[in-house]
C-alpha cells in the first residue's frame, strides 16, 4: 500500500515522524485527538491517483513523535506544524484539520499564512455552550455505538498507543474555542466539512 513507509525529520524541538504519498500539490492534514498516520491510510492511495502530495505528521506525544507528558495545547500544535513546514520544505499546501487539529490550523491561518493555500476544517472542535468537554464526550459515546467497527478499530489502535495522561491532557488544553475573534484575519480560502449526524461537534459554534 502506498504511505505505509514511516519516515522521520528532524525538527529543532526533535524528531518526527511522519507519512507522506504522491506528487503534486500537498496536502497537509493535522490529526485529530491522539490519531496517527495510520488512521488515515485508507486515504492514501485516493490523494496519489489524484494526483495529490498527502502528508500526515505524528503530532508531539503521538505515535514516535516525542511531546509533554501531559499533553499539548493548539499554539505548540501550530507551532510544531510550521517547524514542519520549514524541515520539509513544503510549498504551500492545504492545511486539513481533523477534529481538535482544526485548531491548529486556524492559529496556522493566522501566524504563518505563507504557508497555506487554503485550509480544511473537518468536524472542527470547540463550543459556545458551557462545559464544552462534557458535551464532546456524551457525542463521543453516541458515535461510538452508530459508526462502523473498523473505524473503532482504527481509532482504538492508535488510542492505545498514547499514555491516558497526554491523551487526557491535551483534550483539556483544547477545550477552548480559538476561533474566537481570530477569523477576520484569515484570508486564505476555508472549507468546513461536518457530518450531517456527527454527535461531537457543536453546530452552532460551526
Amino acid at each position: 500500500m502506498a504511505g505505509d513507509v514511516l519516515r522521520r525529520v528532524m525538527l529543532p524541538s526533535g524528531e518526527a515522524a511522519y507519512r507522506e504519498v504522491g506528487d503534486g500539490f500537498p496536502v497537509v492534514i493535522v490529526p485529530g485527538l491522539g490519531l496517527t498516520s495510520r488512521f488515515y491510510e485508507n486515504s492514501y492511495n485516493t490523494f496519489a491517483r489524484a494526483g495529490l502530495r498527502l502528508v500526515v505528521p505524528h503530532l508531539p506525544g503521538t505515535g514516535g513523535t516525542p511531546g509533554p507528558r501531559t499533553g499539548v495545547d493548539p499554539d505548540a500544535v501550530a507551532e510544531f506544524m510550521a517547524e514542519f513546514a520549514a524541515a520539509l520544505k513544503l510549498p504551500r499546501a492545504l492545511y486539513v484539520g481533523h477534529s481538535l487539529g482544526a485548531q491548529a490550523v486556524l492559529l496556522l491561518a493566522t501566524r504563518a499564512p505563507s504557508l497555506l493555500a487554503g485550509i480544511a476544517l473537518v468536524g472542527p472542535t470547540g463550543s459556545v455552550h458551557a462545559r464544552p468537554l462534557l458535551r464532546q464526550a456524551k457525542g463521543l459515546l453516541a458515535e461510538s455505538v452508530r459508526v462502523h467497527p473498523a473505524i473503532i478499530g482504527a481509532v482504538a489502535r492508535d488510542y492505545l498507543r498514547v499514555s491516558p495522561a497526554r491523551y487526557l491532557g491535551t483534550w483539556i488544553r483544547h477545550r477552548d474555542p480559538v476561533a474566537e475573534g481570530r477569523l477576520p484575519e484569515i484570508e486564505v480560502p476555508a472549507l468546513l466539512l461536518i457530518g450531517g449526524r456527527d454527535g461531537v461537534i457543536d453546530r452552532d459554534y460551526v
